[in-house]
Formats: C-alpha cells, structure tokens, sequence
C-alpha cells in the first residue's frame, strides 16, 4: 500500500515529467524513454510501480532489511544496464521478480558461506523441532517455485498475486483471454503446492494464498532509498559508478551481470536470465529475526515433514572464453566503424553529400541509416554525431518510406518523449501511405507505385514498431493485417518474394524481413497465440537454404537484416528442426574481413554494387551487425 510519502513523490515525478496525474504511461513508455534519453523521472516511475514488489521479495527471502535494500538496489541497476534488451515489455514485473529472486538468492549463499568460514554457522537460524513450525526459509522457497514455474504460469501470478493486479488489468496487458488468466492462475496454485510439498512444505491453498497477495509481499520503499536507486541507475546504466551507491548493491549488480547466460528464447517470452554470483564480496548484516507470516500465526496450516535443505544454485557456467574472444576482436574494429561514420559526417550533421549522388530521391535516408548504426553500436544519444544527425532530420518532410521510418526510428531512440510529436506523425504517415486493396493490407511501396514490394513493408514495419514502443498511437488493426499479409503471401516453398505481382522467386532477404515482421507483429497481436506456421515454415526455409552463405543484393544489407531479426527474437542463433545457425558469430565473423584501414566496411569484390560504392551504407549496415559492445 503506497504511502503519502510515496504519493507525493509520484506527483512531484508527474510535475516534472511534465505529465497529467491522471496519465499512466505503460512499463514499454517508460523503459523507451529511460534508454532513449536516460530518463530519471520515468526509471523512478518504474520504481514506484514495481519497487514494493521487489523489496518484498528481497526480504522475504534475506531476512535482513539492509541486505535486502543491498539487493533491491542491485536489481533495478541490473534492469538499467539490461532495459534496452528486454523484449517483452508488458512483463516488466515478472523480469524483475526474477532477477530479485536469484540476486537475494545468491547474496545469501554467499552470507551463508562466508558465515560458515567465521565458524558462526551454528548461531545463524534457530532449530525447529514442533511439527506445525514453518521453516524460517519458506516464503524464499515459495518465491523460488514462483520462479520457477512455465512462463504462462508466472506471469499471472506475479501480477494477480504479488503485485495485486486484476484478473481484468492482468489479461489486458499480457493480450489474453480472462478465461486464460484465471484457468493458469488455479493451475499454478496447484503446480505450486504440489512442489513445496515435495520440499517438505505442506500449505494449504488458503495459506498458500496469502503467503502470495500482494498484502503479504509488498514492501513500502523509502522515498530516499528511491532516490538514490533513480540516480544510480541512470549512471549505471552506460557503466558508470556513482559515489554513494553501497559498494555491496554495486557488487551484486555487476556480479549478476557477468554472470548473466543468454538462452535461446521464443519470440513471445521475456528472455530468462540465468544469474548466479560469484565472490561479490558483499558483506550482509544478519538480523536473526523471522519471516512475518501473513496473517499472524498459522499454526494447523504447515505441515513440515522431513524438510530437504534448499538446493544449492546452479554452478555458476564457465565463461564463454569464445564470445569474450570475438569481442576483443569486434570491440577495435567498431571502434574504428564509429570514427570513419563520425569523420564523413557534413557539417549540417547529415551524410547526404558522401558520394550517394544517385541516391538524392532518398534525402535523408543514409543520415538516418548512419544514426542508427551510432546509436545501435551504444553511441550515446547525446553524443554531437548524433544530436546533429537528429537536427538534421528534423527539418525533413516526410515523402519516401525508407526514410520516414529509419527518421523514426532514429527519434525514438534519441529521445522518444521530446520528440513525441515527431515520432506520431511518422507513425501516421506510414498509416496513411499503406496501400490496401478491398479492406485487405498490400503492403508498402514507393509514392505512385501501385504495387507494394516487400522492401518498402519491412521499413514500415520497423518504424511502425519502434513508434508503438515510443508510446505513439499506432492503429491495433494493423499488427493482425500484416500477420494475414504475410501468411497470404507466402510461397510454397516459405519464402518471400519481392514484390507480389507476376512470376517472382523467393528472396533470401525479403524472407528474413518477412519473418521479422511477423516476430514484431505478433509483439503487439495478441503474444499468447502460440508458434506462427508461418514463421516456422519461414525460418525453415531460410536455413535449409543455408543462412550463413546468404548475401542477397548486398551482403551488409542483408545481414543488417538477419541483426534486427536476432535482436528481435532475442537469440544469437536460429533453430528449425535439427537446422541452427549462430547468426551473431556468422555475421561478425564476416564484417570483420571487410574493414578497410580508413574504418570504413566494404566489400571490394563487387565495385559496382552498394557494397564497395557507398561506404557509408555499407558502414552503417555492418556497424548495425556488430552491435553494441558485449558486458
């Protein structure tokens, strides 16, 4: 329950975000605008919404108020450094239900372990013998079963339960049937009970329920400790170190961070992070106190058998010395991608007049283009190249798809609340520009041309994407067309052409487009649907026809497009039956041969192509590919 304290803070955050008290901009607003523009305000709002949750957590499973603050603090600088990766934005809460579990998990590990070694083992938990006694851990080992439950089951339970939401408030923002919500939540309980039993831990479900509600987990947060949590993370997030964040918090954090495995994830699931921690060296006062039990004693309720300890973490994975290897070799070649991008950029902040003559009908484009390359790579926002990249775009009028949406894209990660305006009205113009035939999506194409092309679309999907993420109003109807557009027109062989019209082959490009705009669709489409045939049959195709020696038109272009579908997904590799393909590694391992001593990208084995005649494309699509440097 907030208290007035916090209720003041809440309206001081809305003064000065310049918002109406009454607004309530979404989890997805608020994380855009905080990586766009390291937005303060808009990280403490996320704290506000979801800090009692986390604090709750933190204690319910440490016991100890400081060390539980310790790793409170850690979990939101873990969620600055990581807000840009976070896929599915409308789960926000149950990311960092997990992270909170395994980083207060870990922290007592090691409190445990470093206790053991003073010889002090002994005096940390008093002994229960009375059969109707819980143990002192049992709200840690019912957050841990939370945890670890099938993703459809943990995220209504961590917002129905922990966070208190309604089944209604629940279905609409993860996009399921309220049937859907309430039959998962009555099956969680049961998985839940059923696995704290086989731990020792009988619970009865009115019990169960009530370690559960949000009454029982919620935590009130100091207004200080929010300010400072605010701050840090704003810092923390490009790596920085603020002074007065507690060594320990800081300690955590960055252990969780290097311990951090990336797994091959579905395109509708928030990825799972797998945290561990190793020799943080944080230091945590034990209180000795017990766990408050919702609603007084409970004795007659638990039933503690012969419990089994806890289970000792995961060992923590051994370091990929591989990927450590590939980014010391990619960190100098960005390094000089960046500068040559920086050294050709015109003084009036675009890159038109670089030897693009005959691409004039695209003003704009290739500044745009470059921009994002900047930012995709972890230039700041606020770096000069990029502030003037942006002035520059602004003074374009909106005429050409290609444009229009990588100017787009541009703004909303620049800075998605000042240039709000700016974002909706790209985001109109691509509505408007759509070409549709009997109520029937076509897709997008040149101004004039009747007939769409399977390249114009995918820009207008991304801009369409990256504007709805910014928090512009993007009409629902489009994300269910453009799934229906691409099933329609997909081939037999599941692929994609380039345009629709007459005899046409399938397009290695156009289809890694088509699958992207199928995984960015189905974010705004109702996610629960399940697998797309589509894209199964799609990405099929792709690997049958062997992904890492595709190159299409361009080979920068073409893998700028394989990069955003990987991000898109949130995998660094691809699967389809016993086909895979580690498109991270392929990708770089090719744009590592093509850099010249100037920095520039290109690929001198075709002179009259994209790839050898205009660096600065080229430059920008294989920096897009290198991504930002690896923590």
């Amino acid at each position: 329950m907030a208290t007035k304290e916090t209720s003041d803070v809440v309206r001081l955050l809305h003064r000065l975000s310049g918002e109406q008290p009454g607004a309530e901009p979404s989890d997805g607003q608020l994380l855009q605008q905080f990586v766009s523009g390291r937005d303060e305000a808009a990280f403490s709002t996320i704290l506000l919404r979801h800090g009692p949750l986390v604090l709750g957590v933190c204690r319910q499973i440490l016991r100890d108020t400081h060390a539980a603050e310790d790793a409170f603090q850690a979990t939101f600088l873990v969620l600055a450094r990581k807000a840009g990766t976070i896929r599915d934005r409308a789960s926000v809460a149950a990311w960092l239900h997990r992270v909170a579990v395994n980083i207060a998990r870990s922290a007592r590990t090691d409190t445990t372990r470093r206790r053991t070694h003073e010889s002090q083992a002994a005096t940390m938990s008093p002994t229960y013998s009375a059969e109707d006694v819980p143990p002192p851990d049992w709200l840690a080992w019912v957050h841990e079963e939370v945890d670890r439950l099938p993703e459809k089951y943990r995220l209504p339970v961590v917002l129905c339960y922990l966070e208190g939401r309604t089944h209604e408030a629940a279905a609409a923002q993860l996009g399921w049937p309220l049937g859907s919500v309430k039959g998962r939540l009555a099956r969680a309980r049961n998985l839940l009970r059923s696995r704290l039993a086989r731990r020792g831990l009988a619970l009865t479900a009115a019990v169960l329920g009530s370690a559960l509600s949000a009454d029982a987990t919620a935590a009130p947060v100091r207004p200080a400790l929010l300010e400072l949590t605010a701050r840090a993370a704003v810092a923390f997030g490009p790596g920085e170190f603020v002074a007065d964040t507690p060594s320990a918090a800081h300690a955590l954090a960055e252990g969780a961070l290097r311990a951090m495995t990336a797994t091959r994830v579905s395109s509708l699931v928030v990825p799972v992070l797998v945290l561990a921690l190793v020799g943080a060296g944080a230091a945590f006062a034990w209180s000795g106190t017990e766990p408050v039990l919702p609603g007084g004693s409970i004795g007659g309720t638990v039933k503690v058998g012969n419990v089994a300890p806890l289970a000792a973490p995961a060992p923590v994975p051994q370091e990929d010395k591989a990927a450590k290897e590939l980014e010391t070799r990619v960190a100098p070649v960005r390094t000089k991608a960046v500068k040559y991008l920086k050294d050709t950029q015109d003084k009036n902040g675009s890159w038109e007049a670089v030897g693009q003559t005959e691409l004039a009908g695209l003003k704009g484009g290739t500044t745009a283009l470059a921009a994002l390359a900047l930012l995709e790579a972890g230039v700041p926002a606020n770096d000069p190249a990029v502030a003037k990249a942006v002035e520059y775009l602004l003074t374009l009028k909106a005429d050409k798809t290609y444009v229009v949406s990588l100017k787009t894209q541009v703004l909303a990660r620049a800075d998605a609340k000042k240039h709000a305006k700016e974002i909706q009205a790209g985001a109109d113009w691509l509505m408007e520009n759509a070409i549709v035939k009997d109520k029937k999506l076509q897709g997008w194409s040149y101004p004039g041309n009747a007939i769409a092309d399977n390249s114009n679309t995918h820009f207008a999907v991304t801009g369409l994407h990256a504007a709805a993420q910014a928090g512009a109003k993007v009409d629902a109807e489009i994300w269910p067309k453009l799934r229906a557009y691409y099933t329609d027109t997909q081939m037999n062989t599941g692929g994609w052409p380039y345009h629709n019209a007459g005899a046409q082959s399938a397009s290695d490009t156009m289809t890694i487009n088509g699958l992207l705009a199928l995984t960015l669709a189905a974010k705004h489409d109702n996610p629960a649907k399940g697998p797309d045939p589509a894209f199964e049959k799609g990405m099929a195709f792709l690997l049958d026809n062997d992904l890492p020696a595709v190159r299409g038109k361009s080979l920068f272009v073409t893998w700028m497009s394989v990069a955003e579908l990987g991000r898109a997904l949130g995998t660094s590799e691809f699967k389809s039956g016993k086909r895979a393909c580690a498109w991270y590694r392929e990708g770089v391992e090719k744009m590592l041969k093509t850099q010249q001593e100037n920095g520039s990208l290109k690929d001198a084995k075709f002179p009259g192509g994209l790839d050898a005649g205009h660096p600065v494309i080229s430059t920008a699509c294989g920096l897009y590919v290198l991504g930002p440097p690896k923590k």
